[in-house]
């Protein structure tokens, strides 16, 4: 059976599931369970790098990790500097509604596993949540 917890928010009283709490309440990475804001955070598009490697870009432009051609990863900083061939990004899904629609969430959740990104996607959405995500397009 699952705890919960009486909070009140405003004049409403909620229940919330008492893992919701503290650091556990981000522990899904899956983003059918995220928010139409949390978007943003998950992989978008890539673009191209002179020396031959891409980067992951998230919905809002900031670099996630960079992908070498061994397949090996890097994560980067939101505000990470791009040395990009052009900066014209291919898309890896076009489904702009929030949230995505199902073939576009099998895609951006195969490009989660495949190159290790959830608990970088993990630490953005705390950031989010903090209001101290740096970078992307003003979102």
């Amino acid at each position: 059976m699952l705890q919960t917890i009486e909070r009140e928010r405003g004049a409403q009283r909620i229940s919330m599931p008492l893992a919701c709490r503290g650091a556990e309440r981000i522990a899904s990475t899956d983003p059918n369970d995220f928010k139409a804001a949390q978007w943003q955070l998950c992989p978008n598009a890539v673009v191209f790098e002179t020396r031959g490697d891409c980067v992951i870009i998230d919905g809002a432009g900031r670099p996630i990790a960079r992908v070498f051609a061994d397949e090996s990863t890097e994560v980067l900083s939101p505000d990470a500097k791009i040395n990009a061939v052009d900066l014209t990004p291919a898309l890896l899904h076009y489904d702009f509604g929030l949230p995505p629609g199902q073939r576009a969430r099998k895609k951006i959740v195969a490009y989660i596993d495949k190159y290790g990104l959830a608990p970088e996607l993990r630490r953005r959405r705390e950031l989010l949540r903090c209001g101290k995500l740096a970078g992307g397009w003003g979102l």
